[in-house]
This record gives structure tokens, sequence and C-alpha cells, in this order.
């Protein structure tokens, strides 16, 4: 049993004059304590995911959650045409991870920057 409910139950009460605000209080106490523990239970850490970064269909990357590292990849899209990026952790269902920046930089043949880069962010749902 997770801690913070056992306190909740196991406390003992006065049969012949219950404390009805110290129930509650201990009640809206345990709330919270669960929120803060689930939140932190249910993250890619806790749970050992990877994080994986889609470029279009053909280029993915894998880092460990916990990883800040910036990746670099390239990826070819065709002209006037668009490039899907999806921000996820592996996982059999969609798990996106949201707000990522990212930086869009068009390369020529030799490698080097073509105009400036597009900074932009991928929303909540992990798609840009």
């Amino acid at each position: 049993m997770i801690p913070v409910i056992a306190k909740l139950v196991l406390t003992p009460m006065d049969a012949t004059a219950p404390d009805v605000e110290s129930v509650f209080r201990d009640f809206r106490d345990c709330l919270n304590t669960f929120d803060t523990w689930a939140e932190r239970f249910w993250s890619g850490s806790a749970l050992e995911l990877e994080q994986v970064f889609n470029v279009g269909e053909d280029v993915t990357l894998s880092a460990p959650v916990f990883s800040r590292t910036p990746s670099a990849v390239v990826a070819t899209c065709p002209a006037q045409g668009s490039l899907t990026l999806v921000h996820l952790f592996e996982s059999t269902r969609l798990v996106p991870i949201g707000n990522t920046p990212v930086r869009v930089q068009a390369i020529a043949t030799d490698g080097s920057a073509l105009g400036a880069p597009l900074h932009r962010t991928i929303d909540a749902s992990g798609r840009l």
C-alpha cells in the first residue's frame, strides 16, 4: 500500500467524539501527497523509458529519458514539402513529450547552412 494512503487508513479515531475536521484535513493532505507521488512515479525516469525523436518517416533518434544533451540529425524532405517532427517516450502507445524546443536548418549539399534557422516548439501533442 502507498504510505500516504496507509496514514489515512491507520489514523486512530475516537469513536465517542470523532474529529471530523481532522479527518478531512488528513484526507486533503493524503490527496496532495498522493498527487505529488503519482507525478514522480509515472514519469519516464521511473518507468525507465527512452525518449524518441522522429524526423520525417525515415530518421529516429533515441536517448535516455533524463538526457538534456541536444541531438542533431539530417533528414531529407522534398522541396516545398513538409517534415513532421515527433518527440515521444518509447512505448507501445504514443506518449508525447511536449514543449520541446527545436531548430530546423536547411543545409546545402556541401553541408553549409542555407538561410536562417527556424526556431519552433513542439506542442503538447508531441508533434510539429
